[in-house]
């Protein structure tokens, strides 16, 4: 989507990750490497930006060693903070606990570390979702997305499914 060139452009952090930008930096970065870029790729930039901006609700897949590989953690933390997060970044939200059949429960309010959240060599994992915590509803893990998960374990000797 970007010819080898880009890589010279300035505004991206290690591992092709955006880092963050104001509107002031986005303009020069557009303008000093609109043409390191085809259009396609532009318009994947911009709409990485915008979801940035916008998803205010996330799981985060939280590493353990009990018998579920991983547990979720919702939080309504920007993707720009838990890309940015580091071992010692707390992350405030709620766990959600997996009941018998398959969906999760809400529960209390609590905090997690950087340092568990599962990652790629691209960074962290999260996925935006829409959890109502004024409600009863349970929340479903998709299973593309726990297959997501447990095949990043499984690539760091991690998963013993």
């Amino acid at each position: 989507m970007w010819n080898r060139r880009s890589k010279a452009c300035t505004g991206w952090g290690k591992g092709g990750r955006r880092r963050g930008r104001s509107a002031s930096e986005r303009l020069t970065l557009y303008a000093s490497c609109k043409d390191f870029f085809t259009p396609d790729a532009w318009l994947c930039v911009g709409v990485n930006m915008k979801h940035s901006d916008e998803a205010t609700s996330l799981v985060l897949p939280i590493y353990t060693t009990a018998d579920e590989q991983f547990w979720p953690f919702h939080t309504i933390s920007k993707p720009t903070r838990i890309v940015k997060s580091v071992n010692t970044t707390k992350i405030r939200g709620h766990w959600l606990d997996l009941r018998h059949d398959g969906c999760y429960n809400v529960l209390s309010n609590d905090q997690v570390l950087g340092k568990n959240i599962i990652r790629t060599a691209h960074g962290p994992l999260y996925f935006k979702c829409f959890i109502n915590l004024n409600s009863e509803e349970q929340f479903s893990l998709p299973g593309a997305i726990r297959a997501v998960i447990l095949g990043t374990l499984q690539q760091q000797g991690l998963c013993t499914v």
